[in-house]
């Protein structure tokens, strides 16, 4: 597995200052010069506001994934790299959908990104001065998320809760004496024994 140092800050030379130019994919340490672009962390808020009212009532609906892309400037040197590493980072790689792709650079792991899903590989064509860009787009990967175990309890028939009866509130008390077994008044037209319902 490829290392990367961790940068104190740009600017002050060595392997720091190179590690701000580098980018490690799983195993690949992508050839040329390496920058992130685009990246913003955050959550998902749904915000609403009732008509009529002050303020807003805002809904956190959990974390929203990171997209960024990171881009790559290449030369006539570090081509054939290149070349070599495209196989092992591309989108449609086979097995792609199985394993998330490590991500080592400073900027996305300082926000606890470490784990990415490669989604397009964008190129432009080659220049005799600017040389050859790569455009990869990614996306923050998550674990799928686990069912949420509902604790036992007692369930409800569904014919005794009040949402699927609009009748005599009478009845109602009835049909739920009726399927918890409770015994019926004396009075109750509906008691035609004393055994339990």
């Amino acid at each position: 597995m490829a290392e990367l140092e961790f940068p104190t800050w740009t600017g002050s030379g060595g392997p720091a200052d190179s590690a701000w130019r580098t980018c490690i994919l799983g195993d690949v340490r992508l050839p040329g010069i390496v920058t992130v672009t685009g990246l913003s962390c955050g959550i998902d808020v749904k915000t609403k506001k009732s008509k009529g009212q002050d303020g807003v009532t805002s809904t956190d609906n959990g974390v929203e994934p990171s997209k960024f892309a990171i881009e790559v400037w290449l030369n006539e040197r570090t081509w054939p790299e290149w070349l070599k590493a495209v196989p092992k980072i591309h989108p449609r790689r086979p097995g792609r959908q199985r394993q998330p792709v490590e991500i080592k650079h400073p900027e996305p792991n300082v926000l606890g990104i470490t784990h990415i899903r490669i989604l397009k590989l964008t190129g432009t064509p080659p220049t005799a001065r600017g040389g050859k860009k790569y455009r990869i787009e990614v996306e923050e990967w998550f674990d799928e998320p686990k069912p949420v175990k509902k604790k036992p309890g007692k369930e409800v028939p569904k014919h005794t809760t009040t949402q699927d009866y609009y009748g005599d509130p009478n009845e109602l008390a009835r049909r739920m004496a009726q399927t918890q077994g409770y015994i019926l008044p004396p009075d109750d037209p509906d008691n035609i024994s004393t055994q339990l319902y």
